[in-house]
């Protein structure tokens, strides 16, 4: 159960991530042209980018909550010119919200909520539908 790992367990996870990511790096051949350089920023490892592209990778597996954000996603912008694109401060920007645990939770609620709608919706209908059926049949 992920939820019961410890700090250390989740900074040698982080280390495993992190020596992987090096060695991926030093293996894979580089791209011709143009192109956002191969990095481990301390907390996804990034390929590669294309010029013009939001390059994404999977949420790292270091995570505590890692299980809960399974095919979700961290985000980077390549810019033209072959450079990472930086935020305010100057940092590369980067969008990890997909691998926030309150995000996901908050969205897979919203989601369920929505379902719940729909098939109230759906319900609704066909029950009045059932029973205007049975009106025109009884008054026929």
């Amino acid at each position: 159960d992920s939820h019961g790992k410890t700090v250390e367990d989740t900074i040698t996870e982080w280390q495993k991530y992190q020596m992987a990511c090096e060695i991926k790096m030093s293996v894979d051949p580089y791209p011709a042209g143009r192109f956002c350089n191969r990095t481990f920023d301390m907390y996804a490892c990034w390929g590669d980018g294309l010029p013009n592209s939001t390059v994404q990778v999977p949420c790292p597996e270091y995570l505590p909550w890692n299980d809960l954000v399974k095919g979700q996603f961290v985000l980077r912008k390549c810019d033209s010119n072959g450079n990472w694109v930086k935020d305010e401060s100057g940092q590369p920007w980067r969008d990890h919200s997909q691998c926030h645990m309150e995000d996901w939770h908050l969205q897979k609620k919203a989601r369920i909520l929505e379902h719940f709608r729909m098939m109230y919706t759906m319900g609704y209908a066909l029950s009045l539908a059932t029973l205007t059926l049975a009106l025109f049949i009884l008054l026929a």
